[in-house]
C-alpha cells in the first residue's frame, strides 16, 4: 500500500519516541506475536463452540448425516458427514468478512483513509472471504453427491455449469462463490473508506446464495425472513467479532467505535428476534410443536441463546459501554464480548442443524402419504442413473 498520514485512531501517545522517516514504526515483535495468538485463540474457540453445537443440533434435530438416503445409495460418505460442518465454516466465514467490512466504517474519521486498524481489518477480511469461497467451492461439490448419491469419481463435470439443468443449485453456489474470490482481492487493495463501504455491500449482497437455500426454498416470506435474518446476523456477530478482533489494542479508536456498534448490534437484535419469529409462525402451525417436533426443539433452543443475547447486550449498555467510552477500563467489555460471539457462534450452528431438520409441516405431509417418501427414494436413484448414462 502506499504511505498515507497517520490517521487519529493510531496516532501515538504523548511523548512518545517519533517513528523513523519512511512510515509508521512497525509493533514490537511480542506484541505483534501476542495479538496473533490472541486472534488464533480466539478463532479456535468459535469454531469450537460451533462444531460442538452442530453436532448437538443434528442429533437434537434428528437430522444425522448417517440417517440420509444419500448413505443408503452408498454414496459419499465424506460428503454426507463433511457438509453440515463444511456450511457452518462458510457461514462463520461469510459473517467473518462482513464484520471485519463493518469494523472499518466503526473506526474513527480520518478523511477516508484508512489507519492501521483499518487495514488490519481489512487484511481479516481478505482472509475470511478466501475461507469463504474455498468453503463455498466444496459445499457445491458436496452439496452435489450428496443429493444424488453419487461418489466424487463420478460426478459429471457438466452438472457445475449453467448449461446443465440437472443441478440448478449450482448456479447460486458458483455465484456465491466467485464474488467471494472477487471480494478477498479487492480487500486487499483497497485503500480508502468508501471502497470498504462498497466491498460490505458486495458482502452482503453474497449472502443470497446462502439463505436461499434449505428451508428458504419453501416460500417467498420464508426467503424472505430468512434473507433478513442472516443479513442481521452477519453484521451483529461479525461486528463483535470485528471489534475483538482488530480494535483491542486501540482505546481511543475503541472509544468511538464500541458506541456505533451498540446502535447497531441493538437494531439486529429486534430483526434478528422478529425474523426468527415469522420463520417459526411459518414452518410450525402449532406452537406445541415447540417442544414435540425436532424442528421446534431446535427453534427452542435458538430462542434460549437468543434470550442470553439479549442479556449480554443489555449489561454491555449498562456497564461495560460506558466503562470503554470513559476509558476506564476495556476488560470487562472483552471478556464478556468472546462469551457473546461464542454463543453466537453456537446459534449459528443450531441455524445449520435447523435448516437440515424437517419442518413440522413436511413431517405431516409425507406421513399424510409414504407413497411420496418412498418415491423420492426412486426419483433420486433414476436422478443418479441419468447424470452418469448421458
Amino acid at each position: 500500500m502506499t504511505s498515507i498520514n497517520r490517521p487519529l485512531d493510531t496516532a501515538p501517545p504523548a511523548g512518545a519516541t517519533a517513528p523513523p522517516a519512511g512510515g509508521a514504526a512497525p509493533p514490537p515483535a511480542d506484541t505483534a506475536s501476542a495479538d496473533r495468538r490472541t486472534s488464533r485463540s480466539f478463532t479456535a474457540l468459535i469454531v469450537s463452540a460451533g462444531l460442538i453445537m452442530l453436532t448437538f443440533g443434528l442429533w437434537l434435530g434428528d437430522a444425522w448425516p448417517g440417517d440420509k438416503v444419500s448413505v443408503l445409495l452408498d454414496g459419499e460418505p465424506l460428503a454426507v458427514w463433511g457438509l453440515p460442518p463444511v456450511r457452518l465454516i462458510a457461514d462463520l466465514a461469510a459473517i467473518g468478512t462482513v464484520g471485519a467490512l463493518l469494523t472499518v466504517q466503526l473506526l474513527p474519521r480520518t478523511d477516508g483513509e484508512l489507519g492501521e486498524t483499518a487495514q488490519r481489518a481489512l487484511r481479516g477480511a481478505t482472509r475470511f472471504a478466501l475461507v469463504w469461497g474455498i468453503a463455498g467451492l466444496v459445499m457445491l461439490i458436496f452439496t452435489f453427491s450428496d443429493t444424488s448419491g453419487l461418489p466424487f469419481a463420478q460426478l459429471p463435470l457438466r452438472a457445475f455449469t449453467a448449461i446443465d439443468p440437472s443441478f440448478p443449485e449450482a448456479i447460486p453456489y458458483l455465484f456465491g462463490v466467485i464474488l467471494a474470490l472477487v471480494l478477498a482481492g479487492a480487500a486487499s487493495v483497497t485503500e480508502r473508506r468508501q471502497g470498504a463501504l462498497i466491498i460490505l455491500g458486495l458482502a452482503l449482497y453474497n449472502l443470497l446464495p446462502i439463505t436461499t437455500q434449505g428451508h428458504g426454498q419453501h416460500s417467498p416470506i420464508t426467503a424472505y425472513s430468512l434473507t433478513v435474518h442472516f443479513v442481521a446476523v452477519a453484521l451483529w456477530v461479525g461486528g463483535l467479532a470485528g471489534l475483538v478482533l482488530y480494535v483491542r489494542r486501540s482505546p481511543e479508536s475503541l472509544a468511538v467505535a464500541v458506541p456505533r456498534f451498540s446502535q447497531i448490534a441493538l437494531a439486529c437484535f429486534i430483526v434478528v428476534a422478529l425474523s426468527g419469529a415469522t420463520q417459526a409462525w411459518v414452518n410450525m402451525e402449532d406452537p406445541a410443536e415447540l417442544w414435540r417436533s425436532p424442528y421446534g426443539l431446535l427453534v427452542a433452543g435458538k430462542m434460549t441463546l437468543l434470550v442470553a443475547l439479549g442479556i449480554f447486550g443489555w449489561w454491555h449498555r449498562r456497564k461495560t459501554v460506558p466503562a470503554v467510552v470513559a476509558g476506564r477500563s476495556r476488560r470487562a467489555f472483552f471478556r464478556l464480548a468472546v462469551v457473546e460471539v461464542a454463543v453466537m457462534a453456537a446459534a449459528a450452528a443450531l441455524g445449520v442443524a435447523l435448516s437440515d431438520t424437517s419442518t413440522p409441516a413436511t413431517q405431516v405431509n409425507h406421513a399424510a402419504g409414504t407413497s411420496s417418501v418412498e418415491n423420492s427414494n426412486y426419483d433420486i436413484i433414476d436422478f443418479a442413473k441419468a447424470l452418469t448414462n448421458p
